[in-house]
């Protein structure tokens, strides 16, 4: 019975060492791979090693200049807008839509002239919901623009509206709202 006992455990021992025997093998083969790794930037030669580093300051540079651009571009849209509304009274869901147009200049007394010919082309035109606000996502530098009323809503009724008269603005990086009040035609 102390035989059997024993063989137990010499196996127990047998197996503790060839678990040791196991983590000693892994330990020494990652220290040869982090040594080899350490020993490939020994093998270079001085002008080897001075193009890594050259290369590596190009590319700290060129991220540097990256994340300037971007933070210029953030601080320069931060926040600022310019926001249109369209007041129209008794509009409900069941009424059509507006439009807006956006001029790139001062486009007042061309728009307002007898002479359709010499409208100039908008920018944009965008569908608008009456009585809410809507960011202008296009005017995003300083100048002058000009906001029209394209198209007035028709009520479920039939009532309709006479245009407003185009208003200029003077964008400069600060927050501008422009209304437009509607009024019923007669």
């Amino acid at each position: 019975m102390t035989d059997f006992m024993s063989s137990d455990t010499t196996a127990a021992i047998e197996e503790d060492r060839e678990k040791e025997n196991l983590k000693q093998t892994q330990k020494s083969s990652q220290t040869e791979e982090s040594s080899s790794k350490i020993s490939f930037l020994h093998n270079l030669t001085p002008e080897q090693k001075h193009l890594i580093i050259r290369a590596a300051e190009i590319i700290l540079g060129v991220i540097a200049v990256i994340l300037i651009i971007v933070c210029i571009v953030m601080l320069l849209s931060d926040g600022a807008t310019v926001k249109a509304r369209v007041n129209c009274p008794d509009w409900s869901d069941s009424a059509t839509k507006t439009e807006l147009a956006l001029y790139n200049h001062d486009a007042k007394e061309l728009l307002l002239d007898d002479d359709p010919s010499n409208d100039p082309q908008p920018k944009i035109v965008s569908r608008i919901q009456p009585n809410e606000d809507k960011v202008i996502n296009d005017i995003i530098s300083g100048g002058t623009y000009t906001l029209a009323v394209c198209t007035t809503p028709v009520l479920e009724d039939g009532t309709t509206f006479k245009k407003p008269e185009p208003q200029v603005v003077e964008f400069d990086g600060e927050d501008i709202k422009v209304e437009f009040n509607l009024e019923k035609e007669k």
